[in-house]
C-alpha cells in the first residue's frame, strides 16, 4: 500500500512538471528553428536547443540518476552510432549525448505528434522498412550526412526489445561505404524508469556506455554480418550486466 501511494504521488508530481517543461522547450526548440531556417541548413542551432533540452530533463528529473561513461571512446568527426532500443524514451536518452547526429527512424514516427515535429525539425532521415528502394535512398541520406560531418544515429534492431535483439547490417554497411567508424552504446533502464505511462517512484539508473569504437580498417578486414553480430554480442554483454533479471528465460517481449 505504501508503495502505490509514493507511486501515485510521484506521477502527480512527475506529469504536470514534465508537461510544462516539454511545453516550454518545445516552443523554444520551434522559435530557434523558424529564426535558423534560411540559413541553418543542418538544423544546428535547432539540434543544439534540443539537446540541452534533453540532457537538462535526464539530469533534473528526481527519479532517475543518469550517467553516461566513455566519453573517452568518442571519436572525433562524424561516425555511425548504434545503441540498443528499448522504448521510446530511448531518444531523449541519447540526445543527452549532445553530439552532432540524424536519427534514422521509421517513417511512422514522423506523423506522430511531438516526436514527429521534433524528426521533421531537425530533417531526420526517414525510412520505410518496407521498401528496399527506400533502404538506398535512406543509405544515401546517411552518406550525405557523414560527409559533411554529422554523424548518424541507428537502432539496428529495427524495433524495441526489452533484451538486445538481432542486429540488422545496415548501418555497417553505411559506416563501412562512409569510411568512418561504428560507435556501440549500451542503454540501460529507460524501459525500468518507465512502466506503461506510470514513472517509479526511486532513483532508477539510467546509463549510457559508450563502448570501445570500431574503425573502418576493421570493417575492411570482415563481413559486415560478423561485424553486427560481434557488436551486438558487446551490447549485449553490458545490457545483461546491467539487468540479469531480463536475461534469466529466453522469451524476449517487443512491444
Amino acid at each position: 500500500m505504501r508503495y502505490k501511494i509514493l507511486k501515485l504521488l510521484a506521477n502527480l508530481i512527475f506529469w504536470p512538471s514534465t508537461l510544462v517543461f516539454f511545453t516550454f522547450w518545445l516552443s523554444l526548440c520551434a522559435i530557434v528553428w523558424l529564426i535558423a531556417l534560411p540559413f541553418d541548413y543542418e538544423r544546428r542551432a535547432f539540434r543544439v536547443t534540443l539537446h540541452t533540452w534533453c540532457w537538462l530533463y535526464m539530469k533534473l528529473c528526481p527519479f532517475w540518476r543518469y550517467t553516461i561513461e566513455g566519453r573517452e571512446n568518442l571519436p572525433q568527426g562524424a561516425c555511425v552510432y548504434v545503441a540498443n532500443h528499448q522504448s521510446l524514451m530511448d531518444i531523449s536518452v541519447l540526445l543527452g549525448l549532445n553530439r552532432r547526429f540524424k536519427w534514422v527512424a521509421k517513417k511512422e514516427l514522423f506523423s506522430r505528434p511531438f516526436v514527429g515535429w521534433l524528426l521533421f525539425f531537425g530533417r531526420d532521415i526517414k525510412l520505410d522498412r518496407a521498401s528496399l528502394r527506400d533502404a538506398s535512398r535512406m543509405i544515401a541520406s546517411c552518406l550525405h550526412w557523414l560527409q559533411r560531418g554529422v554523424g548518424i544515429m541507428i537502432f539496428p534492431e529495427g524495433h524495441r526489445s526489452s533484451t538486445v535483439g538481432r542486429f540488422k547490417r545496415g548501418a555497417f554497411q553505411v559506416a563501412q561505404e562512409a569510411q568512418v567508424p561504428i560507435v556501440p552504446i549500451a542503454v540501460s533502464g529507460p524501459a525500468q524508469a518507465i512502466k506503461g505511462y506510470f514513472v517509479e517512484p526511486n532513483r532508477t539508473p539510467i546509463r549510457i556506455q559508450i563502448l570501445s569504437p570500431i574503425f573502418p580498417e576493421q570493417l575492411q578486414n570482415q563481413p559486415l554480418d560478423d561485424v553486427a553480430r560481434e557488436v551486438e554480442e558487446q551490447i549485449r554483454s553490458v545490457h545483461k550486466a546491467n539487468h540479469p533479471e531480463l536475461y534469466t528465460t529466453s522469451k524476449d517481449t517487443t512491444p
